[in-house]
């Protein structure tokens, strides 16, 4: 990735897109991926399948460039194709996709918030409680914590107010929270002990 973009603002990398500068919409691609990813793995609960989406969402945004009125607004755009884009995946398969129980990446989780007691949990049964969330704070949740976005940058994704991430946030991790209570009673560990830092 080019240093020479770094410190552009996203309007003006769209720009310099749609003058030709096609290594500018590298570091779009590269600011936005992981962003992308999170929202398609909130909908979708499947690994493979949300890093293809956020492929297909970077092409197509690519694609549609010329269409993007408001090039300040290229986050909550790119972030809606990645949205549409995942529902449509979901709505073409009659049953829900969960990664596979061989080899199956698993999660840290504390057994209390305060004390020692790590133990580790299947991804399934991660995503089997996310799943239990509605979108909007299932977005949210995985916006801060698969993508590593603060909370400005989530509330710029989603064009919601920094109150409203706060409150979606804080009430997804309280929800699941109780969803994985059943699971020898765990919360996870980094979701449990963060702070809700911008």
């Amino acid at each position: 990735m080019s240093r020479k973009w770094k410190l552009a603002k996203d309007e003006e990398l769209v720009i310099l897109t749609l003058t030709g500068e096609r290594d500018a919409f590298g570091e779009l691609a590269h600011r936005y991926r992981r962003a992308l990813f999170a929202v398609a793995y909130a909908v979708l609960g499947h690994r493979e399948e949300a890093e293809d989406v956020a492929e297909d969402a970077l092409f197509l945004a690519l694609k549609a460039l010329p269409m993007l009125k408001d090039p300040r607004r290229f986050a909550s755009w790119v972030t809606a194709i990645a949205r549409h884009r995942a529902i449509r995946v979901a709505r073409n398969r009659s049953y829900l996709l969960l990664e596979s129980d061989t080899n199956e990446p698993e999660i840290l989780v504390q057994l209390h918030e305060s004390g020692p007691g790590q133990i580790r949990i299947p991804h399934s049964r991660l995503y089997s409680a996310l799943s239990s969330l509605p979108l909007p704070l299932r977005e949210v949740i995985t916006l801060r914590y698969f993508g590593s976005l603060s909370l400005r940058e989530i509330g710029a994704v989603l064009e919601l107010p920094i109150s409203t991430v706060k409150w979606r946030l804080h009430e997804a991790k309280r929800r699941l929270k109780e969803a994985l209570t059943g699971c020898d009673n765990a919360g996870i560990q980094k979701i449990a002990t963060d702070k809700e830092g911008a």
